[in-house]
């Protein structure tokens, strides 16, 4: 029987609205009513977290019930990366519930010969567990600075990269997005990433 491991503590970070990180579709099945899982869940989100799987069925978000998309982001709005949801789920007819912190989801474009940062005030303890991936499948420059300006995570050359990292120190670490290929058009960045104690 698979129980969900939840995770209780509210995370101090507000960095953007909160997400689960699963791709849904609405499900019309006159039995089931809900949303299905339509692939499994992008690594090191809340539902990977949370163990959800290709297929499940999210049937309550905090107490509340969802059945369409717009329930679903209706109820997300409100919410910011680090907040605490609920989650009740059907699997092959059991139902199943966990808690679980959320993650957040940022957009980036980097222009040919250019970099960008994102920057999050982190403490010994915590994790930041990352995804990205780049639209067309093109190399990118990602790299982690930590607030002495040395390397966290050193230099990754790919089109998706997944995983985490715990600073050593309080103070500010910048994740660094860089496109350093001129002959290559402005490169379109996807990234989840999750602060957890």
């Amino acid at each position: 029987m698979f129980i969900p491991t939840p995770i209780l503590t509210t995370i101090p970070h507000p960095y953007g609205t909160g997400k689960l990180g699963i791709y849904l579709a609405d499900y019309r099945d006159a039995t089931i009513r809900g949303h299905l899982l339509t692939q499994d869940p992008i690594p090191n989100s809340a539902a990977d977290a949370l163990g959800l799987q290709s297929g499940d069925v999210i049937t309550l978000i905090n107490d509340e019930p969802v059945e369409t998309t717009d329930q679903l982001s209706g109820l997300f709005a409100g919410l910011s990366g680090g907040d605490v949801v609920k989650v009740r789920f059907l699997r092959n007819d059991n139902l199943y519930e966990g808690e679980v912190s959320l993650g957040a989801y940022h957009y980036q474009t980097v222009g040919a010969g250019d970099e960008q940062f994102l920057d999050y005030w982190l403490q010994p303890g915590e994790t930041l567990a990352y995804h990205f991936w780049e639209r067309d499948g093109n190399a990118v420059d990602f790299s982690v600075i930590g607030p002495d300006g040395d390397s966290v995570v050193g230099l990754v050359l790919d089109d998706k990269s997944t995983g985490q990292f715990q600073p050593s120190q309080n103070g500010t670490y910048r994740m660094r997005f860089g496109n350093q290929s001129a002959w290559l058009d402005t490169k379109e960045i996807y990234l989840w990433y999750r602060i957890t104690p």
